[in-house]
């Protein structure tokens, strides 16, 4: 007895100490009691009942193991336990089947439990009927605790899929109930002779007057009182955090693409997925009108504006399901996806303006590559395919032992971009430019720039484009969840189909018809960080113009405010001093107007191509942009200007910035001319186009009107003005004029 004594203190002490430790940074405070409450009740009535109606040491033994389930569920949550995201990698399985164990020890624990208190407390005796009874209290006990949890969920308003942690299974219910059901007639087969020797020891311990001196309302409580403690399986409670996945339809064959990655800085649990059309949206109307049938990521909790740990209001997720890992079959025509082989896939349809898109060179590129997909199930007489819209290169990765140190002066970055083998090649290619030697750099924060190319059929596109990216390095190297501030005119319907958005970097880059790699090469500069308040502060602030440019209060111009203009101009509000470069040419500026005013027969003709040569180029070049922020933050971490005196966030740069990278972004093949590197000046600009502007190579896009209702300040009315070095200009010919006509009078 003294040792079964000591033993019961080793658990309890052992058992407080766990449940403390899980208390002190659970993942959600609220889950961790939700989930805890039935540890926390059982141990003080264990406690209390020990001297009239102690368990064998199986039973406590299996209690405290329980009990260990519950609070390991409770700090991670069921559905992020790492070793059921272990598991569920290892094997390639759809969820995170932690909850199934927890669900299989709900039927374990408490049979043993339950068949002590019957042998013990009541006439039952060993064999069929007590096997019966005993599995059939088990399964009665799983399914109240399943209409619980959706008491629970309907109480506390929450959506039902969200709360009852089904992890897209139709059928969680059904396999809660089936696993508790194994639990108890697994555990009265294996453990019944081991447990009967235990009691035939407990009883005879005690004397017969002693085992029976409490009364039967005792031996009732206990018995509603234990039952009750041991069913406490919690993992419909843990959801009570955001939910991360969609409700799923039978068959259907990727996962969330939120459930086990983050979505740039943030978790993907804190975000859940809908569409535009949503009705109960915490975002702005104006913001949902643009993605009212595409597939978005919202937050599932609405944080307080302004913070920097904000998670951001709408990110353009584009598809609801993902495949983490598959490569493509001989024929590519179908996948093998872990758990599943020669899984039949079909690509999202084509948009009928999209000049690029996959063919049998795209093909045999992705043939040599594992992939991860973004798309949704789809069907066919066949039966279940995957529809892909985004295919990603799943080795394309970040890594120290995949980088080619150089040394950098103000001229590489842009030596790098103009690298004409690079370019025609097919490989991705990363450089450090600057850095500490690094043995990983998984899960460091990171602040990136992405520059993409000129299209090679587009004659208005030699620009490039331009984006902000925050994010944070994966555990291998990963980098595809990765958020872009991706600006573009909401005006027009683009004839890829691009929206402006936050967008991920494998849907910014590889989307069949948005993709920026279909139809130009990309660069990416990436400042690898010690902490997250640089990117976090990024994105904080452009998040904000963000809902302002969806309402209408920022309008897009490719002259004045393009997606380099939005992406610069909230650094420099932020601190950071990038060094401003000036217009093009003030005189090109002045006898553009003269001649596109002249020629177009239009002033507003003539006042946008004044802009275009006056405008500051760091705000207008993506190429400029591009440079401007690389060159300068290597002067700033080399310390090559020791007069300069420092922002609070060029601190941070110079404390932060472990590693300058510049990663070669390779165009994927396609149906697409192949582009090259985006021009560095307006002069190059007009020597790659013809000099008859009807001759340019361009796709005709209509107009994407925005709603009346839906503006909260009036359409601007923009009338179009003279710049006043043209009235200078026009005033000075006017004068030489009348002065020259005086004269010719007066000879005459």
């Amino acid at each position: 007895m003294t040792s079964h004594f000591t033993e019961r203190r080793v658990l309890l002490t052992l058992v407080v100490m766990i449940l403390i430790l899980s208390g002190l940074n659970p993942k959600h405070h609220g889950v961790w009691l939700l989930e805890v409450f039935p540890v926390l009740i059982g141990i003080p009535i264990l406690i209390r009942t020990h001297d009239r109606l102690p368990f064998t040491p199986l039973a406590y033994r299996l209690m405290a193991g329980h009990a260990l389930i519950l609070m390991v569920g409770a700090y991670y949550t069921y559905a992020e336990v790492p070793l059921g995201r272990w598991v569920q990698d290892t094997f390639g399985l759809a969820r995170n089947h932690y909850d199934r164990l927890g669900h299989l020890a709900q039927g374990f624990v408490p049979a043993i439990v339950l068949r002590e208190l019957l042998l013990r407390t009541s006439p039952i005796q060993r064999g069929g009927w007590l096997l019966f009874l005993v599995c059939s209290t088990c399964l009665g006990f799983s399914a109240l605790y399943e209409l619980l949890e959706g008491a629970t969920a309907f109480v506390f308003n929450q959506s039902a899929t969200t709360f009852l942690a089904t992890q897209g299974d139709e059928w969680d219910t059904q396999w809660d109930m089936t696993m508790a059901l194994i639990g108890a007639i697994t555990a009265q087969l294996i453990l019944a002779p081991l447990h009967d020797r235990q009691l035939h020891t407990q009883t005879s311990s005690y004397s017969g007057s002693s085992a029976r001196a409490h009364s039967k309302t005792t031996k009732i409580a206990c018995l509603v009182i234990m039952t009750t403690l041991l069913f406490g399986q919690g993992p419909a409670m843990a959801t009570l955090e955001p939910a991360s996945t969609t409700p799923a339809t039978q068959g259907q064959i990727g996962q969330s693409p939120l459930q086990h990655e983050p979505l740039g800085l943030f978790e993907g649990t804190a975000f859940t997925i809908t569409t535009g059309r949503c009705a109960d949206c915490p975002t702005a109307p104006q913001a949902l009108w643009y993605f009212a049938d595409e597939t978005i990521a919202i937050p599932a909790a609405e944080e307080s504006p302004g913070s920097a740990a904000q998670p951001p209001f709408l990110v353009w997720l584009g598809s609801p399901e993902l495949i983490p890992q598959a490569t493509f079959a001989t024929d590519h025509a179908h996948l093998d996806v872990p758990g599943r082989s020669h899984l039949p896939f079909r690509l999202t349809p084509k948009l009928p303006t999209n000049q690029s898109y996959y063919n049998e060179a795209t093909a045999r590129f992705f043939s040599l590559h594992p992939l991860r997909l973004r798309g949704r199930t789809g069907s066919t007489a066949e039966g279940p395919l995957f529809e892909a819209r985004t295919i990603w290169p799943a080795d394309f990765l970040l890594r120290p032992d995949l980088t080619h140190i150089v040394e950098a002066d103000d001229h590489t970055i842009s030596r790098l971009i103009e690298n004409r083998d690079r370019l025609a090649a097919n490989t991705i290619t990363t450089h450090q430019l600057w850095g500490k030697s690094a043995a990983s750099w998984a899960g460091k924060p990171v602040l990136a720039a992405i520059l993409n190319g000129a299209q090679g059929d587009d004659d208005e596109a030699h620009g490039g484009h331009f984006g902000i990216v925050t994010g944070r390095v994966g555990p291998h190297g990963e980098w595809a969840d990765w958020i872009v501030n991706n600006f573009y005119d909401p005006d027009v319907v683009s004839e890829k189909g691009i929206l402006p958005a936050m967008v991920p970097m494998d849907n910014y880059l590889m989307d069949l018809n948005s993709g920026q790699s279909y139809y130009r090469p990309s660069g990416l500069l990436v400042l690898v960080l010690k902490q997250d308040r640089i990117p976090a502060a990024y994105q904080a602030n452009i998040q904000d113009v963000f809902r302002r440019f969806y309402q209408h209060e920022l309008d897009y111009d490719h002259s004045l405010l393009n997606c380099a203009g939005f992406s610069i101009d909230q650094l420099r509000t932020l601190g950071w001093q990038i060094p401003l470069q000036g217009p093009s040419n003030r005189l090109k500026a002045t006898a553009g107007y003269v001649y596109m005013a002249a020629s177009d027969r239009s002033l507003a003709s003539g006042l946008n191509a004044y802009r275009y040569f006056s405008e500051e180029l760091t705000r207008l070049l993506p190429r400029i942009t591009f440079e401007a922020i690389g060159n300068d933050l290597l002067h700033l971490l080399q310390q090559s200007d020791p007069q300069r005196e420092l922002t609070p966030f060029e601190q941070w740069l110079r404390e932060d910035v472990e590693a300058v990278l510049y990663v070669h972004i390779p165009q994927i093949p396609s149906s697409r001319a192949m582009g090259t590197y985006a021009v560095a000046s307006l002069d190059e600009y007009q020597q790659r186009v013809p000099s008859d502007r009807s001759q340019w190579k361009t796709v005709a896009v209509p107009p994407r009107p925005f709603p009346a209702a839906l503006r909260v300040a009036p359409v601007p009315v923009e009338s179009a003005t003279i710049p006043s070095s043209v009235l200078a200009l026009t005033a000075g010919c006017m004068f030489g004029l009348v002065w020259l006509g005086r004269l010719l009078i007066r000879r005459r």
